[in-house]
């Protein structure tokens, strides 16, 4: 289990995991000199058979770019609030990041507790359980006597007993958050697998760059180790490539078919706290995996919505990127301005490109949608399922906002209605598969079963 803390700075959550772990993740002198996180910190406990991976990430607003790259592929957050002050700014953009990363797992952690008396810690409480979620568990600790450490460690412990094992299957892939040599090593890379996995002396394409490299070496969860995995925070000691090649954000991956690309399409949440309205082709920064590139927002519903988005609006939109990264569907990502001081928004990678969207008619853009969207669904599916070819006939999960049972037939007449803006069968729209291939993708999704779909061959 990989848990990231999240809140304002000087709340404590340092303090916090050195508690917890007995590492102090401060590890420049500047930090330790001024007291404040700066860069991403990392620290493990091993207990009872268990792994947790912590990632400290600093919580000054000059350093958010820093915290994004570090909770991109977290099972857990821990937002760490001084009972002293209770909500501050970076404690309600570090959630709100969280939130549009698909994060749903939370433990809120009371600091400072010898500050203030009981009934003013409950207030906090549940002020910050206002934002997190009423459900959400709270732990009052002191960093100091170390006074509520236990109950939180043991709490954590259990969650990481708890949580469902990550599925193996899928080519391995690793978004690369630091590089560095080693005397009488050579060149490691670190990062979070996000999925499948990879042993001692196989061989990773890095992307998008399109160069072989060889893994000669494998410390996973701070441990040596013949094999790396999905969940583990793994360091991948590397050879037949430089280090100024690479570049932060730079993926690991085992498939060399996955594209590079300067545009992706989307499905885009604005941020409940933005104050101002996003225009079409607006200069921003995307942040997915632990890569940070300049890019222009697309919006590709314009009749329907117009030139701006408000605050907690959803659309599709596509990305245009100065460059070319890799990426695949399912993919989160955050955007923020073009001077990198507000949370814009954040969401999914529907499809990578874009083919059928730039094209002004909406009905042939929802087509695009559809067309990507399902074959990521079906394709999902197929893999879950052990099957190399399927055609989903029905799906019961109810992913849909009317809980509908979707059919979908793809038949050349099907794809010909589709394509001329016809209804689907039981008037099931292209937004409801976009989701569906969403939901795929999310933890969610486990509620699926083979007993929700029927296949029967016919559609790869």
């Amino acid at each position: 289990m990989i848990v990231a803390t999240a809140g304002h700075v000087d709340h404590g959550k340092t303090t916090l995991i050195k508690q917890i772990t007995g590492i102090d993740t401060d590890t420049l002198e500047e930090e330790k000199r001024r007291g404040v996180s700066i860069n991403l910190g990392y620290a493990f406990l091993h207990e009872n058979s268990e792994s947790i991976g912590f990632i400290d990430v600093p919580g000054h607003h000059r350093f958010i770019n820093t915290m994004i790259s570090g909770v991109s592929s977290i099972d857990m957050a821990l937002v760490v609030v001084a009972a002293s002050e209770g909500l501050k700014p970076q404690t309600i953009e570090h959630f709100e990041i969280l939130r549009l990363l698909g994060i749903k797992k939370y433990a809120i952690i009371l600091t400072h507790i010898d500050r203030v008396d009981l009934s003013h810690r409950e207030l906090i409480a549940s002020q910050i359980q206002g934002l997190v979620g009423e459900e959400t568990p709270v732990f009052p600790v002191n960093n100091k006597s170390g006074d509520g450490i236990s109950q939180l460690k043991n709490y954590l412990l259990n969650e990481a007993m708890a949580q469902d094992s990550k599925s193996e299957q899928g080519h391995f892939r690793l978004s690369i958050d630091r590089k560095f040599l080693l005397n009488g090593i050579g060149l490691v890379t670190t990062g979070t697998v996000i999925s499948g996995r990879i042993s001692e002396g196989d061989s990773l394409i890095l992307l998008p760059h399109r160069k072989d490299v060889r893994v000669r070496a494998i410390h996973a969860q701070n441990r040596k180790s013949s094999i790396g995995q999905i969940g583990e925070r793994c360091a991948l000691q590397i050879s037949g490539i430089e280090k100024k090649d690479i570049s932060r954000g730079d993926w690991l991956s085992a498939c060399a078919q996955i594209p590079s690309t300067n545009r992706i399409n989307t499905r885009l949440e604005i941020s409940r706290h933005l104050n101002f309205t996003l225009k079409h082709l607006c200069p921003i920064k995307l942040f997915i995996g632990a890569k940070l590139i300049s890019a222009k927002l697309y919006l590709l519903e314009r009749k329907k919505d117009g030139n701006f988005l408000k605050a907690a609006t959803s659309v599709f939109a596509q990305i245009i990127i100065d460059g070319q990264i890799s990426c695949c569907s399912g993919d989160r990502f955050i955007i923020r301005d073009d001077s990198e001081l507000v949370t814009l928004g954040g969401g999914s990678v529907i499809n990578v490109g874009s083919i059928g969207w730039m094209r002004k008619n909406e009905k042939t853009i929802l087509y695009g949608v559809f067309k990507s969207s399902l074959h990521g669904l079906t394709h999902g599916l197929a893999k879950r399922f052990g099957k190399d070819r399927i055609r989903v006939n029905t799906l019961v999960p109810g992913w849909t906002m009317t809980k509908k049972q979707i059919e979908v037939h793809l038949d050349e007449e099907g794809e010909k209605k589709i394509k001329e803006g016809q209804c689907l069968p039981d008037k099931v729209l292209p937004e409801d598969i976009a989701n569906a291939a969403l939901f795929l993708a999310s933890d969610d999704s486990k509620m699926i079963t083979s007993q929700d779909i029927v296949v029967d061959g016919g559609w790869t």
